[in-house]
């Protein structure tokens, strides 16, 4: 859930009546937002209470759209003999896809899909399914894929695994420590056929992910990226679900369409859902420079004010009502989008204290 503080003018705060908006969904396609509609609201100045670092002040985010690409396997007879085993990318850190994209940490998709292109040719492998990331804008922490295999090759093939997984380490080192590539045993299934089995390991390998430009003005600032957040395999059916986010939306159309090329010459089609846009950044907005006096004058520090790649509520609101101000800070938290998501407490106390003086000087004329 996403609370804002929408503010009246000039009758604000103790002087008059405030306006709070709390959305729902969030996390899972900004739903609460999207059901926002123009004349709900009567105010020229938003409170967005949904940042992630105490200090700063985010003005401007990406906007963003799913694309979600499909492709029905053909199913074989299975090979007599042979065993299933489900092959295991585990331990990375994932990651928002916002905010983390830029981090170069691991995307286990991505690296099962090597995997797959490495182990299936050299032990014949079987592919039944590949499956991981479980959010479209979280980089994937797990995949798997249920293989069929000659038990007669199994030692080779821990052996080829044990490789992969050093040589995976070895070069994601402190930004991945825990990745783990392994296998355990699995139920047996009929498998793809073999041309399906290669295209579906080849698109997991080579599909685009990660930052595709950064921005030419604001230095740090990702302009452009992909994120390959699912794989699903049911039935005879594989999904793949990517979120595509840019400040510019000429660059993140143009992304897409590149997405949606890759995915045609391994014979999957693209079907785009649930965009949203982004927020254009106004430093010089006379809301920005009222939130950075309170900081000062309550902290002794100007607050770092900055845009954000991930996507905010703010860009749809914002559409919807043309010329409202908004600003953007909260507490620190750590690892969102991840199982180990946390919030600092003492940064809790800093956060209420520059709402509730931002709200105490808001009543006054703003630029006094």
């Amino acid at each position: 859930m996403t609370i804002f503080f929408v503010l009246p003018w000039p009758r604000l705060a103790a002087a008059g009546p405030i306006e709070a908006l709390f959305t729902v969904d969030e996390e899972t396609g900004l739903t609460g937002a999207q059901a926002v509609r123009p004349g709900w609201l009567r105010a020229r100045y938003l409170l967005n209470l949904d940042s992630e670092q105490e200090g700063e002040l985010i003005i401007g985010c990406a906007g963003g759209v799913d694309a979600v690409a499909t492709r029905r396997v053909t199913r074989a007879p299975p090979v007599p003999g042979r065993t299933a085993l489900r092959l295991k990318v585990t331990g990375l850190r994932g990651g928002h896809s916002g905010t983390d994209i830029a981090a170069g940490r691991a995307n286990a998709l991505r690296l099962l899909g090597q995997a797959l292109v490495a182990l299936l040719p050299a032990h014949g492998l079987e592919l039944v399914s590949a499956n991981g990331g479980n959010k479209r804008n979280a980089i994937p922490r797990e995949a798997f894929a249920v293989v069929r295999t000659d038990p007669a090759r199994r030692a080779a093939l821990l052996a080829d695994v044990a490789r992969l997984q050093g040589e995976w380490r070895a070069a994601f080192g402190a930004l991945d420590p825990g990745l783990s590539l392994a296998v355990e045993p699995a139920e047996d299934a009929a498998p793809m056929a073999a041309d399906d089995a290669f295209t579906v390991a080849g698109l997991l390998a080579a599909a685009p992910h990660g930052v595709e430009a950064m921005s030419p003005e604001l230095p740090g600032l990702v302009q452009t990226s992909t994120n390959l957040g699912i794989a699903e395999t049911k039935g005879n059916v594989v999904q793949l679900c990517f979120l595509t986010r840019s400040s510019v939306d000429t660059s993140r159309r143009a992304l897409v369409e590149r997405i949606g090329a890759a995915c045609a010459l391994a014979g999957f089609s693209l079907e785009t859902q649930g965009g949203y846009p982004g927020w254009k950044p106004e430093p010089a907005a006379s809301l920005v420079r009222l939130v950075d006096q309170v900081h000062r004058e309550r902290f002794g520090t100007a607050m770092t004010v900055r845009a954000l790649h991930a996507g905010l509520e703010c860009g749809i609101i914002g559409e919807k009502y043309p010329g409202m101000e908004m600003v953007s800070f909260g507490p620190t938290l750590s690892d969102a989008h991840t199982p180990d998501e946390r919030v600092h407490v003492p940064s809790v106390a800093t956060f209420w204290k520059l709402l509730v003086g931002t709200l105490d000087r808001v009543s006054a004329p703003m630029g006094a």
